[in-house]
């Protein structure tokens, strides 16, 4: 007995006003899109081979795990179908692989970013807490800097 993988299949339409770039298509009975709905924007479709449709069908329908990450997925599989490399759009654990590898990308240059962030706002506060103190320290002194440039 064989078994049927879903009829669900998936396009890319990338580069169109109005629309999300790149805006992922499902195209099946239950979402009532067909091939030639997705036609009409030719030639700014990609179709997904049945090897992407796993990692694909995972971004719809686990709303939990990717919803910070979705449109990283979404990039990392429209460069890999630019690219046209077959020996990768045939292979579905490499397919998981990069999708994977654009993920972690993601969240290590969004740690670095908010790190660089935190930082910056230590040292902006530690400046401005050394300038209060030298206020501080100094007032008693009175000021002479004109008087020592003439």
């Amino acid at each position: 007995m064989a078994c049927h993988s879903s009829r669900r299949s998936f396009t890319f339409i990338v580069n169109r006003e109005g629309l999300p770039n790149p805006f992922l298509v499902e195209m099946s009975r239950r979402t009532k899109t067909l091939p030639k709905d997705v036609a009409f924007y030719e030639p700014s479709v990609y179709y997904c081979p049945p090897t992407m449709t796993v990692i694909l069908q995972s971004i719809l329908d686990n709303q939990e795990l990717f919803e910070q990450h979705r449109w990283v997925v979404k990039a990392a599989m429209v460069s890999v179908l630019e690219e046209a490399d077959g020996d990768v759009l045939d292979d579905e654990w490499k397919l998981q692989k990069i999708a994977v590898e654009a993920i972690v990308v993601a969240v290590a240059e969004k740690q670095s970013t908010d790190e660089i962030a935190r930082n910056r706002r230590i040292i902006l506060l530690a400046c401005c807490n050394l300038r209060e103190k030298r206020l501080v320290d100094e007032a008693y002194l009175r000021p002479t800097f004109v008087e020592d440039v003439k």
